[in-house]
């Protein structure tokens, strides 16, 4: 079977479903909603991104060529619809004294570059709420994601490598307590997107999951949150577990004519949410020891909404930070980590989005510099030297959607 045809019996089953459970006598209702969407973007530069460059991290390095020319210094342009989404909306009879919802989403993104337009899993999740408590289980955002607080751009993006990106299978707990006052803790394991670093398998040989603990106070209007991640990998399978952390304090201030959103995080090893970072090996010891990469990352996020027209500006700003203490002068450390030479890596994006009913139109443009360097300090953190290139791309980026 061909994969299209793979694709639309994938969805026509969806939608199979969707009809069976609305119509049948057991208690279980649904609803089917998603968006329809069309994205055509421009570069003014090769950059590094995946699924046809329509998801954008940063530009990439100076690449000279024998006449001396930046062959990375050339424009690039595409279309896609991939990001169309479908979603299903579950309630059930109440169970254990709970109120019983599920949630089934997938757009055609492709779980892996070279498999853009088939049907990939986004989110599929069960919930038990109990009022002051609830259960979730089930792949849904990452909690350092913050579905509560996160970056309002068009890009499919949503700000990354500045935000924390990344979906998990997870079972999280959240408890209300006080006046809005929320603790939550879960746990979590690495999926599709950590391949490229093996991610994945090295937690899986770890025999630990991912650990978050949050606690936000406030409400859907006003929030703040701070949260932390206990990560543990086993790199190989023959060496130890080594763990990492991550630190963050987010919030936002919604009104009527303004919305301000931002977030600060700092960690280790953080190549699991997409984001610069990741940790690097003793390579001449007997036993091999690990040490993460530090990354400070930072963005806000300014919404100005409108019955019609809704204006905003994103900004993020990123850097490598090395090692926590500095190592051995003359040791050798091979890099596991996702563009360790990058420090000082920014971007500014103003949007405008126009709604008309179920329609939708955006703009955006995504300004994203990166300096390059060719040297690391005692910490292995990025240190420029002479030479050293700044590069910068301009992308402008329109999308189209239809809701239903």
């Amino acid at each position: 079977m061909s994969r299209h045809k793979l694709v639309f019996t994938a969805l026509a089953f969806c939608l199979g479903l969707t009809g069976f459970l609305s119509a049948g006598d057991s208690g279980v209702n649904s609803k089917i909603s998603g968006f329809i969407k069309f994205d055509g973007f421009y570069d003014s530069r090769q950059v590094t991104a995946a699924r046809e460059g329509h998801f954008l991290l940063y530009p990439k390095a100076v690449s000279k060529n024998a006449q001396g020319d930046d062959v990375n210094d050339v424009n690039n342009i595409n279309m896609v619809n991939f990001q169309t989404r479908v979603r299903i909306n579950i309630t059930a009879p109440e169970a254990l004294g709970a109120k019983v919802t599920g949630l089934i989403e997938g757009d055609f993104f492709g779980a892996s570059g070279g498999n853009e337009d088939e049907l990939r899993l986004r989110h599929a999740i069960i919930k038990l709420d109990w009022r002051s408590r609830q259960l979730q289980i089930g792949q849904y955002w990452s909690p350092l994601f913050t579905p509560a607080v996160y970056p309002q751009v068009v890009s499919f993006n949503t700000g990354m490598p500045f935000q924390p990106f990344a979906r998990n299978p997870q079972i999280r707990y959240t408890a209300k307590i006080g006046d809005g006052l929320s603790l939550m803790g879960a746990a979590t394991m690495q999926r599709d997107a950590y391949e490229e670093s093996g991610g994945r398998i090295q937690q899986q040989m770890a025999g630990v999951p991912g650990l978050h603990l949050f606690a936000e106070l406030g409400g859907a209007k006003k929030l703040i949150g701070v949260g932390g991640h206990l990560r543990s990998i086993r790199p190989a399978d023959s060496a130890d577990v080594f763990t990492s952390t991550v630190l963050t304090a987010y919030g936002k201030m919604i009104g009527p004519k303004l919305a301000v959103r931002g977030k600060v995080i700092y960690g280790g090893d953080m190549t699991d949410q997409l984001m610069l970072g990741g940790y690097v090996a003793d390579t001449l010891s007997s036993s091999i020891e690990y040490h993460p990469l530090k990354t400070l990352s930072t963005w806000l996020d300014i919404t100005f909404p409108g019955k019609a027209f809704t204006l905003g500006l994103f900004g993020g700003y990123s850097t490598n930070l090395g090692v926590e203490s500095e190592l051995t002068s003359g040791t050798a450390y091979g890099f596991e980590a996702r563009s360790p030479e990058i420090t000082g890596l920014w971007r500014v994006s103003p949007r405008i989005i126009y709604n008309a009913g179920k329609l939708r139109f955006a703009f955006e443009m995504e300004i994203t510099s990166a300096l390059y360097t060719s040297g690391y300090d005692n910490n292995l953190a990025p240190k420029e030297l002479s030479g050293d290139t700044r590069v910068t791309n301009i992308r402008g980026l329109f999308a189209t959607y239809l809701f239903f």
